[in-house]
């Protein structure tokens, strides 16, 4: 699609001899724009002093209530809060969904400690974060008492896990008993939050 954005006002007259002076026909031309991604939209921002915009991403809509969406697998929606490094492949997300009804967020995710790749590596911490579907935004300080498996046995840890919303765009995961998660820890959970949205 050719570039649409240009000046109100075209000139009508034609370019110099001179090749390095600016000419009328680049005033006539469309902007190039450069930053962003692909489907993202460019927005006023009065706070920047430069230039007065920026691109934000597209709004995301809901699923009708009631209606289940799938989250698109991504590698980057799960991570360890530093210094763990928490690496799950594909294989591993056995169901990664989410439906809503108001501000209401039914989260139903199937981490495996069986299948796929699912690592614990860098130096032990206390935390992991998985990112929130659907782009929303939840209500701060949430917590959820969720059952933690871990290894190939699949055997519950005592306590479980706690899930706190101390980001908006995120849970962070912690045991319920404290301390840190060990490498070779392999977390494991089958459940469904219930979150409040903002």
């Amino acid at each position: 699609m050719a570039n649409v954005l240009k000046h109100r006002f075209a000139s009508a007259k034609a370019n110099g001899p001179d090749a390095t002076q600016i000419q009328p026909s680049h005033w006539n031309d469309g902007h190039i724009f450069s930053g962003g991604n692909a489907g993202d939209l460019l927005t006023r921002d009065p706070t920047d002093a430069s230039y007065g915009a920026k691109w934000v991403a597209p709004p995301v809509a809901p699923p009708a209530t009631g209606v289940w969406a799938t989250m698109p697998f991504s590698a980057a929606n799960f991570a360890g809060v530093s210094p763990l490094v928490w690496t799950v492949g594909t294989a591993a997300v056995i169901r990664n969904r989410y439906a809503t009804d108001g501000k209401i967020l039914f989260w139903s995710l199937y981490v495996a400690w069986y299948a796929g790749s699912n690592v614990l590596s860098g130096s032990p911490g206390n935390a992991l974060r998985i990112t929130a579907p659907g782009g929303f935004s939840l209500a701060p300080s949430q917590q959820l008492i969720i059952d933690y498996c871990q290894g190939a046995a699949g055997v519950p840890i005592a306590g479980g896990l706690m899930i706190t919303t101390n980001t908006p765009t995120a849970v962070d995961v912690t045991k319920v008993a404290g301390g840190n998660f060990a490498l070779s820890d392999i977390p494991g959970f089958n459940v469904l939050f219930t979150l409040e949205l903002t």
